[in-house]
């Protein structure tokens, strides 16, 4: 199957994760927008990923926070299934989706080889040291970074640069004080395509390290790195 990305969505996604519950015993019926739940810590923030019991797609609009822990969530879609008390949910990550017409996403996969000799001829091949893979991609743009930072969503490059409304998202390789990095997620729906699954392929932790502007063409194009060897691909219904 090839990958049209006239099918697929882009997403820069950072490093936020939160666990909570459903926090009603009689439960929400669907069509259900707002809900109250415990068991988070910190405001969730708005434009979040959530997952509800298990079903994914649902993004937060506005929260209500007691004690400075979220204890209300607004979000959308409405529910498609009723959900019970206690039920799980999952916040994360904040996320920007790129709906790619034109432009291209490419990465490559690197492994050193060592090749021992043994009295002049080939013998032993080991595994030499860990390669980051190569990122590039080009897309189509229509601003440089949000107009009103405060309301309006931030652009690829304000989240490259993590900065104005992507200036609170978090490190997706945090350890050892790292440079601000993301996730890069490509989702391949192929809806034409009867008894062919969707496939998601993430970049983990990229930064990166050139971009290059072209206003007339309105496109950017940006290579980096990501610190991992390999893209985490995995298919779904």
């Amino acid at each position: 199957m090839m990958i049209d990305l006239k099918n697929s969505t882009i997403s820069f996604e950072d490093g936020y994760s939160a666990i909570g519950a459903v926090d009603n015993v009689a439960g929400y019926p669907i069509g259900t927008t707002t809900m109250i739940v415990d068991g988070f810590v910190g405001q969730v923030p708005v434009g979040a990923r959530l997952t509800i019991d298990g079903v994914a797609g649902f993004t937060v609009v506005s929260t209500v926070e007691t004690v400075l822990n979220t204890t209300s969530i607004t979000f959308s879609p409405a529910l498609t299934a009723a959900v019970t008390d206690a039920d799980v949910i999952l916040a994360g990550p904040r996320f920007l989706d790129i709906k790619v017409g034109e432009g291209n996403l490419t990465w490559s996969e690197k492994k050193a080889r060592e090749y021992k000799l043994d009295r002049g001829l080939l013998d032993q091949v080991r595994d030499g040291d860990q390669q980051p893979m190569d990122v590039s991609f080009q897309l189509m743009y229509e601003e440089l970074t949000a107009g009103t930072p405060a309301t309006d969503p931030p652009t690829p490059e304000d989240v490259l640069k993590r900065r104005d409304p992507a200036d609170e998202w978090l490190n997706t390789d945090p350890a050892n004080c790292n440079v601000f990095a993301i996730n890069i997620s490509l989702i391949h729906n192929p809806a034409l395509c009867v008894g062919v699954k969707k496939e998601k392929v993430v970049l983990p932790k990229f930064r990166y390290e050139q971009l290059d502007h072209d206003p007339k063409a309105g496109t950017i194009s940006c290579q980096g790195k990501c610190n991992a060897v390999e893209a985490i691909v995995t298919r779904f219904a």
